[in-house]
């Protein structure tokens, strides 16, 4: 787990590294026991997840039901091989970081 930006209080490292990685486990959870991660590849697969949590954020229910939700979808679409390396070279003057404010 590697955090968008670096946590700037104790009470936001506590939400990222709280809430937001319990989501993380349990999403990983929910796909091995629906069979979109394949249990005999356990050990053969690593996941790295970059989570995003807002310094100013406070409701650790909705941080947990986002992260878990992005998570779930991340994994899902990894497993169906989307997007391809084609479409992130395509896309990738399309990114752009969240405190970023240009239009």
């Amino acid at each position: 787990m590697i955090p968008t930006i670096r946590p700037t209080s104790l009470r936001h490292a506590s939400l990222t590294y709280g809430p937001a990685q319990a989501a993380i486990a349990k999403a990983v959870m929910q796909c091995v026991e629906d069979g979109i991660l394949p249990k005999e590849l356990a050990d053969d697969i690593v996941l790295i997840v970059n989570v995003f949590v807002h310094p100013s954020a406070s409701a650790r229910k909705r941080i947990f039901i986002n992260n878990y939700k992005a998570t779930r979808n991340a994994i899902r679409k990894a497993m169906e091989g989307l997007p391809t390396v084609d479409d992130g070279i395509e896309n990738a003057e399309n990114a752009r970081h969240p405190f970023r404010n240009d239009p």
